[in-house]
């Protein structure tokens, strides 16, 4: 399962940054329109993820993001700011499943006003909680040998405009890593390896869980490319760390338990 990453690098400053959104339907050109990435040498989805949430704009996928509360997301900066989402589809396997409930509000990480590394981290609130069941964020060590699960609907083959999202979501069994240009390691994690696996365009915002207990805990919401290149599961790829952004999240949901 790759991920598909949307936006194109001009040199070393501009693939760091280098974020994984698309859109659903025929690839675009256009840059605005590159909001997800997608997840690459993967499997379809092995259970309904309850909060798995697909960002709509327009009716039209966006990225992906995780249920944290029945009325708050947890997702990439990059998309809702590069994109403008309406409304999302909460749980279900398929592009076209889910509760679909209207975005009441959108709010920006910490940091930079740009949707740039060690920024790239965001919530969004809809209009009525979601009936589907949140995730917790993991209070588990993510130390580099972790074993994680991404998914999302980014795309499946490794270059921008190389084909559309899968329509069952995609899931694929990785591990944290060293070998990112990370450029915040307190707030980013660096997962995947380089056996043309893991996160692409299309699959911004999605989530990155571990299980604890036997129950699945969310630890990561996708970014960007984590190497030098725009071409997909070249290099490890790089994830917000949520637990990261519990105390700042919790300003605007409440306590989380």
């Amino acid at each position: 399962m790759r991920f598909r990453i949307i936006a194109s690098a001009t040199g070393i400053a501009l693939a760091l940054t280098a974020t994984l959104v698309g859109a659903a339907g025929a690839a675009s050109d256009n840059a605005s329109d590159d909001v997800q990435p997608r997840i690459i040498g993967g499997k379809p989805a092995s259970e309904d993820y309850s909060f798995y949430t697909k960002l709509l704009e327009g009716g039209k996928f966006r990225c992906g993001a995780a249920l944290i509360t029945p009325q708050w997301l947890a997702t990439a900066k990059h998309c809702i700011t590069m994109a403008h989402p309406n409304s999302v589809r909460v749980g279900g396997t398929e592009l076209t499943s889910g509760e679909e409930i209207a975005i009441e509000k959108v709010v920006p990480g910490p940091g930079s006003d740009n949707p740039g590394p060690g920024s790239d981290f965001g919530l969004i609130k809809l209009a009525k909680p979601a009936t589907g069941a949140p995730v917790g964020i993991t209070s588990e060590p993510l130390d580099t040998g972790a074993a994680v699960r991404i998914m999302g609907h980014g795309l499946t083959c490794p270059t921008r405009g190389c084909g559309e999202p899968p329509q069952q979501l995609q899931e694929l069994d990785t591990k944290l890593v060293t070998g990112c240009a990370l450029l915040d390691p307190q707030a980013e994690l660096c997962v995947g390896d380089q056996s043309a696996k893991g996160a692409c365009f299309g699959d911004s915002g999605g989530p990155l869980v571990v299980k604890v207990d036997g129950r699945w805990q969310l630890g990561g919401t996708t970014s960007r490319l984590g190497g030098f290149f725009p071409v997909c599961a070249s290099a490890p790829s790089v994830y917000n760390s949520v637990p990261h952004f519990k105390s700042w999240i919790e300003q605007h949901t409440g306590p989380l338990s």
